[in-house]
């Protein structure tokens, strides 16, 4: 799953952006679709070019499967980063209900 950064990472040509543009030629991948949301976002605010951005956005989208993430899939992805065991910090994100 690519983020933000791993997208941006692969626009500037960086270390990081080479090992995005390998793992892509070899397994695809998946976009989380609020990525072209803050791409947009940080390089129209950059002064990119809209026409530039509008390719980049269908260059992410061409290259891999754009997926809307829910809570649930959010919470096992946190799992899976700090483990199973792994516990929140007391007093943060205990006891909390949405409005």
């Amino acid at each position: 799953m690519y983020d933000t950064y791993a997208w941006v990472q692969y626009f500037l040509g960086t270390d990081k952006g080479l090992r995005v543009r390998a793992l892509l030629k070899e397994e695809g991948g998946y976009t989380p679709s609020i990525v072209l949301a803050e791409i947009s976002r940080k390089y129209l605010r950059d002064g990119v070019n809209p026409e530039i951005v509008r390719k980049r956005l269908l260059f992410i989208e061409a290259m891999t499967e754009i997926v809307n993430l829910t809570v649930e899939d959010r919470f096992k992805s946190w799992r899976n980063i700090f483990g199973a065991s792994t516990t929140l910090e007391k007093g943060k994100g205990e006891n909390v209900e949405s409005s």
